[in-house]
């Protein structure tokens, strides 16, 4: 389940991943939100929170986000991913190398410190 966060304002889209991600949970919820931050501002400050609950992703969903990062991996200015398991930083190392922007992991109990940096 993913869901908007309040501080998602200007450029900045935050979101909290609870349970298992969907393709969709991209479809319905993070694409859409991205898209018209991206289309309304020309560029991207992406956050996600992987909360406790986090069980990762189901395989269509990584698919769906592959599809969005190659769709707007240009426009974002910085990703940070807040609390994934460790598997992901080699996965954000390798999508590091496809956006334009900046992209940083961060541990669970770090989300203010990724909310310091994205902004």
């Amino acid at each position: 389940m993913l869901r908007i966060l309040p501080e998602s304002t200007g450029n900045l889209v935050a979101a909290q991943a609870s349970e298992k991600l969907t393709a969709d949970d991209y479809h319905e919820v993070w694409a859409p939100r991205l898209k018209k931050v991206d289309e309304e501002h020309g560029s991207v400050r992406a956050l996600l929170y992987a909360d406790e609950t986090f069980d990762g992703w189901e395989a269509k969903a990584l698919w769906e986000d592959a599809k969005l990062g190659l769709t707007i991996g240009t426009d974002f200015d910085k990703v940070a991913i807040v609390g994934a398991p460790q598997w992901v930083d080699v996965m954000v190392e390798v999508m590091g190398h496809l956006l334009k922007g900046a992209v940083k992991t961060f541990p669970s109990g770090k989300l203010a410190e990724a909310y310091d940096w994205i902004r």
